[in-house]
């Protein structure tokens, strides 16, 4: 099986958890969840399932359009993180342990894919500058 299907299910399957994540603080009807960051990611979430058929499909983009993907994916973690970084620093909890946990989850994995986005754009660069 090729493994861009693989990634690529791996991918939506996160994005779908991730946006449930979302939209479970609407759902709880959760006050301090309200946040334009939150709408902001939606509407990223949603359109990183176009930008995985794109690759699914057409698996050798032009470098322009890779980094054009990381950058986007860069910006996304960026409002993400920050989002929920202040969600933990308002102390926002839902009365939903489970949803109070995810967020903890959630927010070390972007943290984390942060830095691997920003050292992939280093190397993208370097790669380009050799």
């Amino acid at each position: 099986m090729n493994n861009h299907y693989i990634i690529g299910f791996f991918n939506i399957l996160f994005n779908y958890l991730t946006y449930n994540y979302l939209e479970q603080f609407e759902k709880l009807n959760c006050k301090c969840s309200i946040n334009v960051k939150r709408d902001i990611s939606k509407v990223m979430l949603l359109t990183f399932y176009v930008i995985i058929f794109g690759k699914i499909f057409y698996p050798d983009l032009p470098k322009t359009a890779q980094l054009a993907t990381i950058i986007y994916t860069l910006i996304f973690d960026l409002v993400f993180v920050s989002y929920i970084f202040e969600l933990k620093e308002s102390k926002c909890s839902c009365d939903d342990i489970l949803q109070d946990t995810t967020t903890a989850i959630i927010y070390t994995y972007y943290i984390l894919l942060t830095f691997i986005i920003i050292s992939s754009i280093l190397m993208f660069l370097l790669s380009i500058m050799l």
